[in-house]
């Protein structure tokens, strides 16, 4: 698996190296010594840790808070088929509308301010909600049936046996959904024009023509979005 992966590595390297001697012009595409060296200059600039920052923290809020609102009406949805039945139309209709239009429409109607986690909240509650709603059907249901013998409140019963029997599927969730949204809260940085952020740096460095920026700050975004899988893989919840 590993000699596989770094194979195709090596194999997109030198492609890389060929296309940028190809077109001959950094400008256009620049090769990986001038993506290299604008990248050692990005790292070495403290505005790069401060966009970091403010974008994950966009991130992180609206994945949180579309995580809470997915959880609440999953369980209520799963505890009342005609609230599932209700939402069940809104949800595919989210669903289906492409991310950037989900931007702008978020932008037209919020502003710039809370564009940004509306976007993020669009795009990651249907997937949570379809993921827990789905974990909470494919429950034994000889555990359903002993649950419905037991004299504990409804509170405890969801924190001693529902969540624990969901928790992989909301691991999994967690995991395909952060890396969707960091994606998300990126191209709504950039297409609103928000103050800080890798997206708002993006934006700044192609209108200025700074090629070898671009794609040293794409590298980066790249490497963010892998050390997600790679702490979500280690943390076991």
């Amino acid at each position: 698996m590993k000699k596989a992966y770094l194979i195709s590595l090596i194999s997109v390297l030198i492609l890389w190296e060929l296309v940028a001697v190809i077109v001959g012009n950094p400008i256009v595409f620049p090769g990986i010594g001038e993506t290299f060296q604008a990248l050692c200059g990005l790292i070495g600039d403290a505005d790069l840790y401060v966009a970091i920052l403010a974008t994950l923290a966009r991130t992180l809020i609206g994945v949180s808070i579309s995580f809470l609102c997915a959880m609440i009406l999953a369980s209520v949805s799963y505890a009342k088929s005609f609230i599932k039945d209700l939402i069940a139309p809104i949800i595919s209709a989210i669903r289906t509308i492409p991310n950037v239009a989900i931007i702008i429409i978020a932008l037209l109607i919020f502003g710039r301010s809370g564009s940004v986690i509306i976007a993020i909240f669009l795009v990651a509650f249907p997937i949570f909600y379809s993921d827990i709603l789905f974990a909470y059907k494919h429950i034994d249901d000889d555990i359903i049936k002993v649950t419905m013998t037991m004299e504990d409140d409804l509170y405890l019963k969801f924190k001693r046996i529902y969540i624990p029997l969901i928790l992989p599927s909301i691991k999994n969730s967690i995991a395909k959904t952060l890396s969707l949204s960091f994606k998300v809260t990126v191209m709504a940085e950039l297409l609103v024009q928000i103050a800080n952020g890798l997206g708002r740096d993006l934006y700044f460095y192609r209108i200025n023509v700074d090629t070898p920026k671009v794609f040293a700050l794409t590298l980066i975004m790249i490497a963010i979005s892998g050390l997600f899988d790679i702490l979500l893989k280690k943390i076991r919840i």
